[in-house]
């Protein structure tokens, strides 16, 4: 199955020029710091339990191509939240609680 997560800070202000392509060091910089795109494949196993990802493209290059079983990565659905964990080797524990639009 396929996944994609799209995260970004609301507050980051918008370009003075209106162009994409001509944001200044700090404004490039407050959108890397303020956003983050992954998307790839996830598997379920046989009860249908989340079993792990693979990072198939990202905002930030590095992760390209990452594996993640549930050694770092859990996710776990309360009612209508699914509440993800995820460590990075040697980095931040990250939480994130997404909750069901209605």
């Amino acid at each position: 199955m396929h996944f994609v997560e799209f995260l970004h800070d609301p507050r980051i202000p918008r370009f003075k020029s209106d162009e994409r392509g001509r944001g200044t060091d700090e404004e490039n910089r407050a959108v890397m710091a303020g956003t983050l795109a992954l998307y790839g494949r996830y598997t379920v196993d046989g009860d249908g339990n989340f079993s792990g990802n693979t990072v198939e493209g990202s905002s930030f290059p590095n992760w390209i191509g990452d594996v993640r079983t549930t050694n770092e990565l859990t996710m776990r659905v309360e009612g209508d939240r699914m509440i993800e964990n995820f460590q990075r080797p040697g980095g931040a524990r990250v939480t994130i609680t997404f909750e069901r639009a209605r």
